[in-house]
């Protein structure tokens, strides 16, 4: 994982970018990491639809949760590089937004991460064998162009979802 990252498509992507998607028929905007915009359309292509209909379906399924559309999208298209999609009860538990305080660079910090990120997280810090601030130090570290730890780590579980769904195909 470690020496794929920066590597990665995924790792020079990190720059959120404005895009304008239509929710139910509703025009809206939204600003993701571009390697969020490049799973949604590769997503729409492979199930043969338009990616608005994929922003819906997120939208649909975070309804009843407080979290924003863009946390509901970034959650489901790292869930449907696998060919998932999740239920609506799991889907709030997975975008249910967590507080961890981790150590980086010898600091006490707060993260804000969504539930589903967190798992991937910690997934990564198993298989490599490393603690949690550990990881995601060298993630935050090592994902060039990723606008905050938070972002860094989003994308870094979203390059070793889509990695280990290549290594499968």
């Amino acid at each position: 994982m470690k020496s794929r990252i920066a590597e990665s498509s995924a790792a020079d992507c990190g720059d959120r970018t404005i895009g304008n998607v239509e929710i139910f028929g509703r025009r809206t905007s939204m600003r993701l990491e571009q390697s969020y915009w490049d799973a949604l359309r590769e997503i729409a292509r492979a199930r043969n639809t338009h990616p608005n209909i994929i922003v819906s379906e997120a939208a649909r399924l975070s309804e009843g949760s407080s979290v924003s559309l863009t946390s509901a999208v970034r959650v489901y298209l790292a869930v449907a590089c696998n060919g998932e999609t999740p239920s609506a009860a799991d889907f709030h538990r997975q975008v249910s937004r967590i507080r961890m305080n981790l150590s980086y660079k010898k600091r006490r910090i707060t993260v804000f991460l969504e539930q589903f990120f967190w798992d991937g997280l910690t997934e990564i810090a198993r298989r490599d064998q490393s603690s949690l601030d550990e990881t995601v130090e060298w993630v935050a570290t090592n994902v060039p162009g990723a606008t905050s730890r938070a972002s860094a780590v989003r994308l870094a579980v979203l390059d070793d979802r889509t990695s280990r769904l290549d290594k499968a195909a």
